[in-house]
């Protein structure tokens, strides 16, 4: 049996490395419902083409009389394989920007531009990689042609990459902690991309043919061929520079930026400036009725599980949702450091809850909304909150509340002194959590009101704090059940109450 040569090696390598990231890329991709933005799909497809070419060159140098066309597509899928793994960095570029700039249209715009140029490259790459060769021998002139142009296109889009990462930088602030290290994780490959672009440029000009027959005049720049240059060249600037990439997607996408996995859910709504906020999770907007609710998230910010809540409220009871950014222009506490474990940790969730969260603060933010809400033509307005948001729902349904019904989730601080002043009705529904004592106090305190009829409460006793929110974990039968329950309670209590 034939012995397979350096390059053959190197081909043997690549089933063996990508082998791997294929399978795990089609599960991400699978388990998120072939979510383009996500970039596991074209880091799938990127994969693949790379085990398809090795395989070709590996069964060629295998057989006794090989086809030189499995060469010609083995060669051809070395230098089209660039492009869906620079499309999957444009997708891991948007996944990190959700909700911040990825919102943005002329960046969005921007980035589909960009896709329909890295396209267009992949096309220019593959009829070049065709042309002069058996298939279409007096062609070969155009073929190089079409090549250098599809590598000049690739660094094109590569300079353009460069400008959109740090476009995006300006909005880390306003980011998740999780969607950061995912941008962190692009920062480190950009530069490894850029080496393999480069060389992608300098393999386009290094011989006038596909299979380096026709090599350049420059000693020096033929050596970069991947056929016929220094195997060295091709085996770290054409093969192991793109696995760095790789790797380097797939952790950052999945183990350090495990947050986003816990879940699957894409919010319906979207974000934009309303009243004094610059930033605002609008869902059923579309909705024809004229009532409102408004959301208070917990410190963790927006998450998709809360988002999640927010869409089902705004479909079970036809009205629109408001989620506004309370912490803006500041960062929700990160839920990685929560609980707290150390004394600096415990000290940072006190300084958040004095600065950033302040609840005083907050109250006067939310009451101001709801104004702003009726004053714009909302009928009745509702609010509810998580957590914290809890503690700021239940003092803003006081004297002069805008509020006609509030309600609180697994609230933080709860005190029957604040129930006590409450002028609506309250939904009220603690985990285990909390406790029992005040949420019992709470219930017989609003037994006395004159709206006690329109008040509702549940005590979800096998449910963790955070259970409904951003630390809902609905992959767990238990949990998706309660939450389901919760949104299905809150909707009953606000159609009575509203």
């Amino acid at each position: 049996m034939p012995s397979l040569d350096t390059r053959g090696i190197i081909a043997a390598a690549q089933l063996g490395a990508y082998t791997p990231i294929a399978a795990v890329s089609l599960y991400l991709t699978i388990r998120y419902a072939l979510r383009r933005d996500a970039g596991w799909i074209f880091l799938m497809i990127f994969s693949l083409v790379r085990i398809a070419g090795g395989a070709l060159i590996i069964a060629a140098e295998v057989m006794k009389n090989p086809k030189q066309d499995m060469y010609i597509a083995a060669y051809i899928l070395f230098h089209g394989g660039l492009a869906p793994l620079m499309l999957s960095t444009l997708g891991f570029l948007g996944l990190a920007g959700q909700h911040t700039y990825s919102e943005l249209t002329f960046l969005t715009d921007l980035q589909r531009a960009i896709a329909v140029f890295l396209v267009i490259a992949l096309g220019l790459t593959i009829a070049g990689g065709i042309l002069g060769t058996h298939l279409a021998p007096t062609q070969g002139h155009i073929g190089d042609i079409l090549r250098k142009t599809g590598a000049a296109l690739h660094g094109a889009v590569y300079v353009a990459f460069i400008w959109i990462h740090i476009r995006c930088w300006d909005d880390r602030y306003e980011m998740r902690s999780f969607r950061r290290r995912l941008l962190y994780g692009v920062l480190l490959a950009l530069p490894v991309l850029g080496a393999r672009v480069a060389y992608e440029i300098l393999t386009a000009f290094s011989a006038q043919d596909l299979f380096g027959l026709l090599p350049s005049k420059n000693r020096n720049l033929a050596m970069f061929h991947p056929v016929t240059g220094k195997w060295i060249y091709y085996a770290i600037l054409g093969i192991a520079l793109e696995f760095i990439v790789a790797v380097l997607y797939l952790l950052f996408s999945t183990v350090l930026s495990r947050r986003h996995l816990e879940s699957a859910y894409t919010p319906k709504g979207t974000f934009k400036s309303v009243g004094d906020f610059k930033k605002v999770y609008v869902t059923g907007e579309s909705n024809s009725a004229t009532n409102a609710l408004v959301c208070v998230y917990d410190i963790f910010g927006y998450f998709p599980q809360t988002e999640q809540g927010a869409d089902m409220l705004a479909s079970s009871l036809n009205v629109t949702v408001y989620m506004p950014d309370f912490f803006e222009p500041n960062e929700p506490f990160p839920s990685e450091n929560f609980p707290p474990t150390t004394d600096e940790g415990k000290k940072a969730l006190q300084d958040f809850f004095g600065g950033t969260a302040s609840p005083p603060a907050a109250v006067e933010k939310l009451t101001a909304f709801g104004q702003h809400l009726k004053s714009n033509g909302a009928a009745k307005v509702g609010a509810y909150g998580f957590c914290w948001g809890g503690k700021v729902t239940l003092v803003s349904g006081g004297a002069s509340t805008p509020f006609d019904a509030v309600s609180i989730v697994h609230p933080a601080m709860m005190s029957v002194g604040d129930a006590e002043k409450l002028t609506v009705p309250l939904g009220i529904y603690p985990s285990k959590d909390e406790p029992v004592d005040e949420y019992v106090k709470i219930v017989n305190s609003l037994a006395s009101k004159p709206f006690a009829s329109r008040c509702d409460n549940k005590l979800y006793a096998n449910m963790h704090h955070g259970w409904a929110a951003a630390r809902a974990d609905l992959n767990k039968p238990d949990n998706k059940e309660q939450f389901e329950d919760l949104y299905t309670r809150l909707a009953q209590f606000f159609s009575k109450a509203l």
